[in-house]
């Protein structure tokens, strides 16, 4: 049986508590932008990710969807450079290379304060497991999700986000 360990805020998700979905990581993660401006570390022992289909990323992303790992703000360390801000909703703000473009940070969507970084970010990404799939209410039809991953409609169980998604009139 999978063990659980304490969580924080968005990390409160039991499916990304479970020690066998997160890989136990035993030096801090690397990782950067395209041009090698920006450099940073994550410092957490287990490290797990989600993929979400919401608009937001996709655009972001240019892609069906975009893979993040959630931690907790302290967990990642800016190593190298300075990131520009853009405020891509009411409370999320998205943090990215002035010089290439690439997407670095995601934060103030939740209320605890964690931010996400993209997963294609990293160095190697090998060491990190996927355990979920969010906001796939919003999924692209011609993208079909082959695995047996919890799959959320929007945010999963335990998330309290800093503004609710916007219902049609």
């Amino acid at each position: 049986m999978a063990q659980t360990r304490s969580c924080r805020g968005w990390l409160n998700v039991r499916v990304l508590c479970f020690r066998r979905l997160g890989v136990s990581v035993a030096e801090a993660i690397r990782g950067g932008c395209l041009c090698g401006s920006i450099r940073y570390e994550i410092t957490r022992r287990y490290l797990s990710a989600l993929h979400c289909y919401c608009a937001m990323c996709r655009k972001a992303h240019g892609g069906a969807f975009s893979t993040h790992v959630p931690m907790r703000a302290d967990q990642f360390k800016l190593t190298q450079g300075a990131l520009k801000t853009y405020p891509s909703s009411s409370e999320g703000v998205r943090e990215f290379c002035s010089n290439c473009g690439t997407h670095i940070r995601v934060h103030g969507q939740t209320k605890d304060g964690s931010i996400a970084v993209p997963l294609g970010t990293f160095d190697d990404p090998s060491s990190v497991t996927i355990s979920g799939h969010i906001f796939v209410a919003e999924k692209v039809a011609w993208h079909e999700i082959r695995d047996s991953l919890p799959q959320y409609g929007a945010w999963p169980p335990g998330v309290e986000a800093t503004h609710l998604l916007k219902q049609p009139s």
